[in-house]
């Protein structure tokens, strides 16, 4: 029943977050938004802000499970680099408010929290690209990519990782101009940016997974 409880204040927490924003949701929205009392809220979070760094500390590990799982996975680098990439736009595109509020707390200058969230995501990331680079020397064993990259594994790793965050900025800069729109900062231009949003939309994350894999793994193939 605890784990229930603790598990129903993260949801809520999370999703009042992403909607609210941060500063502005109090941990009495939360407990009434849960069915709980203020008190019990107490008994498995110091504040608010331990609670949402749990929540992020948790989506965060989720892929970073999957990272370390595929290095064990016997099959080829092009696979593992497209799965990689798949996870972490699952990741970024179910939890894009949790997300979206971790990027806005951490750019506020002298934020305790921001500077707490940053060492998170810096340290993920470190993570990581330490497994892509055991991904690479794997694949260069298997020949998989050009012998000529063997010196080159650590900034051919963050290569992917560029590529990767250009599209975590893409997927959080939609939402925002999205939302704008819905509550009527664009209205006026709604027409000319109609199509550019329906065409976004209709790229399946499957099929972005695949286009970043490509655009990554077309400059390291052994030719």
């Amino acid at each position: 029943m605890k784990k229930d409880k603790k598990s129903i204040l993260m949801k809520n927490g999370g999703i009042l977050i992403s909607h609210k924003g941060y500063f502005a949701t109090r941990v009495e929205d939360i407990t009434k938004e849960s069915g709980v009392a203020k008190g019990t809220f107490y008994i498995y979070f110091k504040s608010k802000e331990e609670m949402f760094i749990t929540i992020l500390n948790e989506k965060l590990k989720e892929y970073l499970e999957t990272s370390d799982r595929l290095i064990k996975k016997k099959v080829n680098l092009k696979w593992k680099i497209y799965n990689l990439t798949l996870d972490f736009l699952k990741l970024i595109t179910e939890n894009i408010g949790i997300f979206k509020t971790s990027m806005e707390i951490s750019c506020i200058e002298g934020n305790a929290t921001g500077e707490k969230i940053r060492n998170i995501m810096i340290e993920s990331n470190k993570k990581i690209i330490e497994n892509i680079c055991l991904y690479l020397y794997e694949g260069l064993i298997t020949r998989e990519i050009n012998e000529k990259y063997r010196n080159s594994v650590k900034e051919l790793a963050l290569i992917y990782d560029t590529i990767r965050a250009q599209y975590f900025l893409k997927k959080l800069m939609n939402i925002s101009f999205d939302k704008q729109v819905k509550e009527g900062s664009y209205t006026s231009l709604n027409s000319k940016f109609d199509g550019i949003n329906i065409a976004i939309n209709e790229i399946s994350i499957e099929k972005e997974a695949e286009f970043i894999t490509d655009m990554f793994f077309g400059g390291v193939q052994k030719s």
